[in-house]
């Protein structure tokens, strides 16, 4: 069993807060029929759906720090080639002195305040929760809401990942539905044994053991 990651563990969320049956439906469905609906309907398509007390969870998982080592490396790398170029690299030496060395030093700030923006967004917004109907995906502010997939429409499951990601032990799990649907869970820990475990859940699914089908 997969233990729920503890950056994205909400078990203790209040049921109360769920959407309801109709919002729901109405959050699900596609863009197209969106205009032929009253203003109020149209607004709850962007509500991500919450929990359903009715869904029965089986596990959270979240974005890893360790998928971001790589960019945070490139960042570090950069901050040697600002800092030290400055003085060793000519073009950079002449530009130095024409506008200052504070110039270098400001850039080497913008750097590491995007890349901590990035990295703060991605591990307290990426979070994946799977329960014995679907799989919730949420991405935060910044993304469209993605409707939940349900076991029933899970054609097959991939995984993969950079030679790093996979040295780091982190990667990404694709989940193909019946309908065409391409979805990527990003930056999950074990990869290899997350996509294993949908499976064999898809299976159960499949068979008609949604109540003890576990992850």
């Amino acid at each position: 069993m997969i233990d729920p990651s503890p950056q994205a563990n909400f078990s203790s969320l209040d049921p109360a807060t769920a959407c309801s049956a109709p919002l729901a439906q109405a959050w699900d469905f596609p863009a197209r029929e969106q205009g032929r609906l009253p203003s109020s309907q149209r607004a709850a398509r962007y509500i991500p759906p919450h929990e359903d007390p009715s869904e029965q969870e089986i596990a959270w998982r979240a974005y890893s720090t360790l998928a971001m080592l790589p960019s945070f490396t490139v960042c570090l790398l950069a901050t040697v080639l600002l800092l030290t170029g400055v003085w060793y690299v000519e073009p950079m030496h002449r530009l130095a002195e024409a506008i200052g060395t504070i110039f270098f030093f400001a850039l080497t700030l913008a750097v590491w305040l995007i890349q901590f923006l990035r990295w703060l967004y991605r591990v307290t917004t990426y979070t994946y929760r799977i329960t014995d109907r679907h799989i919730h995906i949420d991405k935060g502010f910044l993304y469209r809401p993605i409707a939940p997939v349900a076991w029933s429409e899970i054609q097959d499951i991939q995984w993969g990942g950079t030679f790093l990601d996979r040295w780091m032990g982190v990667g990404w799990v694709k989940i193909c539905t019946r309908s065409g649907r391409r979805v990527k869970l990003y930056g999950v820990h074990d990869p290899a044994r997350l996509a294993s475990d949908l499976k064999r859940q898809t299976d159960q699914a499949a068979a008609g053991n949604l109540n003890s089908c576990r992850v």
